[in-house]
């Protein structure tokens, strides 16, 4: 049993979808709003209980005894039977003047209402990530610029150490333009995507024609057969695959026949795909770090971009419905596991 005071009973009145005005002993007096027509057409007299519950009759009239002896507004949640069909609704009683003032409100839930907090949460917190990276990159690009400037125009009459503190802001300015630049890339690449059909076959074709010189390279050979059309994005499921190719290179470089196996299976109604390699098995750090945005930041050093392909590939799946793993394979080697809902299309 809940209890409510002061100006939290007033708002709940103000949310309220129906307020009755009964008797301590549970017949209607008149129904004082009904917003949504819920409750049909009671009649002044009948038994609140036998139009609103079909079931709790006994916890209701437990909430009226409740109100009465704590003289305070009381309420609880029951599923209602009405002409619109079975509603979860939180029922509220307030006793005053030997009358009793029930309300009742639609109510979620507490596992949907704690999803849907988190999920407007998690949109917000993405909006403010990549409002602040775009905002970030004028005023880094300002101080790279004038840093070049300055050694332009006073090069000639600063000494080495001034030219080398220069050099420092310059190449600290550029990495973190490319970390910026990197994050924009992140928070856009799930942008405007849709889930539409997505034939698996021309994605790992596209995937391997894209990185061919550094498959070639390092000698290593891409098997599969048929694989389904699957409910994702071909575009998306692409950059995937890309990105799971090039982590599984480095498990790779001491295997004297390297092949990476791409193939599909259906799990409980949903659709796995499979990337393994047969070479090194992974060590239990990498796989704990391994979808960090920044992973690979230690091993990139300067040059070039430090996001970790494999966050980018996470959220990509994560955005599809989906969820992406990685872990030793069966056989030796590394395998990564992403499944997506849904059947074959």
């Amino acid at each position: 049993m809940n209890i409510m005071v002061g100006k939290t009973y007033t708002k709940e009145l103000n949310r309220s979808v129906f307020v009755l005005e009964c008797t301590t002993d549970g017949k209607l007096i008149a129904v004082l709003q009904d917003k949504t027509s819920m409750l049909g057409t009671p009649q002044p007299g009948s038994r609140v209980a036998d139009f609103l519950l079909s079931s709790d009759e006994t916890a209701f009239h437990r909430l009226l005894t409740e109100a009465q002896e704590q003289a305070i507004a009381c309420w609880d949640d029951f599923y209602i039977e009405t002409p619109s069909g079975r509603n979860n609704i939180s029922i509220s009683a307030f006793v005053a003047d030997n009358r009793v003032l029930i309300t009742g409100s639609f109510r979620e839930p507490a596992e949907e209402s704690m999803e849907k907090q988190v999920k407007q949460a998690k949109e917000s917190l993405e909006v403010f990530a990549y409002t602040v990276s775009h905002d970030l990159r004028e005023p880094v690009r300002m101080v790279k610029s004038f840093m070049e400037l300055l050694l332009k125009k006073y090069g000639e009459t600063l000494d080495e150490k001034a030219k080398s503190y220069i050099g420092y802001a310059t190449d600290g300015a550029g990495r973190l333009d490319i970390m910026i630049q990197d994050l924009l890339h992140y928070y856009r690449c799930t942008r405007d995507m849709e889930i539409q059909p997505a034939d698996m076959n021309e994605v790992v074709k596209k995937a391997e024609a894209k990185l061919h010189t550094v498959l070639a390279d390092r000698g290593v050979r891409l098997a599969y057969g048929a694989l389904p059309v699957i409910a994702a994005n071909a575009d998306g499921m692409q950059t995937v695959a890309e990105h799971v190719i090039r982590q599984l290179l480095p498990a790779l470089l001491e295997t004297p026949a390297p092949v990476i196996r791409v193939s599909s299976s259906s799990i409980q109604g949903n659709r796995q795909i499979e990337f393994s390699c047969n070479g090194a098995a992974p060590d239990p750090g990498q796989l704990r770090d391994i979808f960090n945005l920044f992973y690979n930041r230690a091993q990139q050093g300067t040059a070039g971009s430090a996001l970790n392909g494999m966050a980018v590939a996470k959220r990509i799946i994560e955005h599809l419905g989906g969820s992406i793993s990685v872990m030793a394979a069966t056989e030796g080697g590394m395998a990564v596991l992403i499944i997506l809902p849904g059947e074959l299309l």
